[in-house]
């Protein structure tokens, strides 16, 4: 049985979409999300469009295993539409959206799933949501899934602490919709959010504070370039140990300042971090890009003492080619944590206070490698290619992670682990899709696993 196995069934938990205790702070904040509506249809020079259209779609996986568990790629990184014991699968969506201007709409969303094989809830809501959208701001009430990035290829979703492996988090996100232009070469990102973990934990009624600030920089028309620095902060609830934490306005300042408080050596809450930078270039034969995101959780690796710790990543998607979309090549590394003396050993994703960790329901929020107290230090090696033969959808993954346990307590052996994972969808002509999964994961401690799956989609 894999490691990862071994966490991910200990977390039960409600399902809420706000939780009581911050039910005040989403009522306040969300009198901005209306107002914006308003202030913002009206400004809009637009013509009246007035008109409201709706989709959805349905999904039913199944999946067999040599093993009573499935391979890794089948559940990872999928919004916890599969667990790692999944046999079946099934997904209903439904999104209405009213569109008042070209760029200006409200749009409702739900989403939920049922899933074999979950302690959890074996049926359980991925979205449900309100949002709000114009030319520069979106906003977004309650619970939605991320967009899929470089065809689903990174181990992280281009995201070191948001991978989308975990079911989406219910809160309150107000973010930029696309850059402020500043000038002709210079637009400004930004974001800010307030979410809830709702999950039975060692920390109960956790709170997540998250913020960006961003630059996108256009040097020419062949270079494209994506700075980015990221905050996420566990703050509040009371603790089966620590007792109830501070949770006021004067305590969200010092957490959103990251400021030490009183004879604390670390400022108040559990916060992560990470700097992004992302590179394109566009050539005759197609765009290259770029990147390297460097996590931090302390001074130590906010001053790049934990270098060269990270993803380091390239993609290439070439121009007009018939059979290849993208070609991914990732090196992730969390070995080096800033040392093993002094400010060192940041343990990413652990926390003393918050000893579920950076985990929901189990599930890891970022990097998908990583194991609450168990593995935090791993050095690993992503590949994956998207295409099209004819007219059957590609995509190939291959992941080899050496998993080194922990600097305060190491795993009795290194693990080595590598995961394969293959999907081809064909389009039909009528009514849906079907694809065909297989995946063989192979490790040094546990028994290799032979995974096959049908899906079957259809969106209307």
């Amino acid at each position: 049985m894999d490691i990862h196995i071994l966490l991910k069934r200990k977390h039960f938990g409600n399902d809420y979409l706000i939780s009581k205790m911050t039910l005040k702070f989403y009522i306040k904040i969300s009198l901005f999300f209306f107002c914006s509506i308003i202030v913002n249809a009206q400004d809009s020079s637009d013509e009246v469009i007035d008109e409201f259209s709706y989709s959805g779609e349905f999904s039913l996986l199944g999946i067999g295993s040599s093993e009573n568990y499935v391979p890794f790629w089948f559940h990872t990184n999928t919004n916890a539409t599969a667990d790692q014991l999944t046999n079946l699968s099934a997904t209903a969506s439904l999104a209405g959206r009213y569109t008042y201007k070209e760029d200006v709409f409200l749009e409702a969303g739900i989403a939920y799933y049922y899933r074999d094989g979950i302690i959890v809830d074996d049926f359980q809501r991925r979205d449900l949501y309100v949002q709000f959208q114009n030319k520069w701001l979106k906003s977004t009430l309650g619970a939605k899934a991320q967009d899929v990035k470089v065809d689903g290829l990174s181990a992280t979703n281009k995201n070191f602490l948001w991978s989308g492996d975990a079911r989406p988090l219910s809160g309150l996100i107000i973010e930029a919709n696309n850059p402020i232009k500043i000038n002709n070469w210079l637009g400004v990102d930004w974001g800010i959010a307030h979410y809830s973990l709702n999950d039975e934990r060692s920390v109960d009624g956790a709170r997540v504070h998250y913020k960006r600030l961003g630059a996108h920089i256009r040097l020419n028309e062949k270079n494209r370039f994506y700075a980015r620095i990221q905050h996420f902060a566990q703050w509040g609830g009371t603790s089966e140990i620590f007792g109830k934490q501070e949770d006021g306005f004067g305590g969200f300042v010092d957490l959103f300042v990251a400021k030490q408080t009183g004879s604390r050596s670390n400022a108040l809450g559990n916060h992560l971090g990470s700097y992004l930078l992302d590179y394109y270039l566009t050539t005759a034969k197609g765009t290259f890009n770029f990147y390297h995101e460097h996590p931090f959780e302390d001074g130590s690796g906010t001053r790049l003492a934990n270098f060269p710790d990270g993803v380091w990543g390239i993609v290439f998607s070439p121009k007009n080619n018939k059979f290849v979309s993208k070609i991914l090549y990732e090196y992730i590394d969390t070995t080096d944590q800033s040392g093993e003396d002094g400010s060192g050993k940041d343990s990413y994703f652990n926390n003393k206070v918050y000893k579920s960790g950076w985990y929901y329901e189990g599930q890891n929020i970022g990097l998908p490698f990583l194991i609450v107290r168990i593995n935090s230090r791993v050095v690993a090696h992503q590949l994956g290619i998207s295409g099209k033969i004819k007219n059957v959808d590609l995509t190939l993954k291959a992941t080899h992670v050496n998993s080194l346990g922990t600097f305060f307590e190491g795993l009795d052996y290194d693990e080595n682990v590598f995961y394969t994972y293959a999907k081809a969808s064909y389009a039909l002509k009528r009514y849906g899709k079907i694809s065909f999964l297989a995946g063989y994961d192979i490790s040094t401690l546990y028994d290799n696993v032979l995974g096959a799956g049908v899906e079957y989609s259809i969106k209307f």
